[in-house]
């Protein structure tokens, strides 16, 4: 998907039974942005049943090429600095965001989906 700086997204989820979701953004150059909440801090109670969108939107920085956007799925609130610490050890600096592998955190579902900014 391209977008551009300025450009404006909200996000639909399906939790599948969990509870709540964190959600957070990694750029070319390995900043890691918090999106929801949006602040550091724990992961936000969300419907578990049925599809919904988050509150609030994301309005796209100036920050070009590749970005992927992850949302974690749990039964329990995460914390941000424990969903940092899994995605520093799984996109170690120069990583390739496109060709990512997995990210695990412990009693999390993840899904995500990768940007391209212009």
């Amino acid at each position: 998907m391209h977008l551009g700086e300025g450009d404006q997204i909200q996000f639909r989820y399906r939790a599948s039974g969990r509870q709540y979701v964190l959600v957070v953004s990694v750029d070319g150059k390995g900043v890691t942005t918090p999106l929801y909440p949006e602040v550091p801090g724990e992961s936000l109670k969300v419907a578990p049943d049925g599809e919904h969108v988050l509150e609030g939107s994301v309005i796209l920085d100036d920050a070009k090429g590749p970005e992927r956007i992850f949302a974690f799925f749990s039964d329990q609130p995460l914390s941000y600095a424990e969903v940092v610490d899994r995605l520093k050890e799984a996109l170690p600096p120069g990583s390739d965001l496109v060709e990512l592998g997995g990210v695990e955190v412990k009693g999390a579902d993840l899904e995500s989906v990768l940007i391209i900014k212009e």
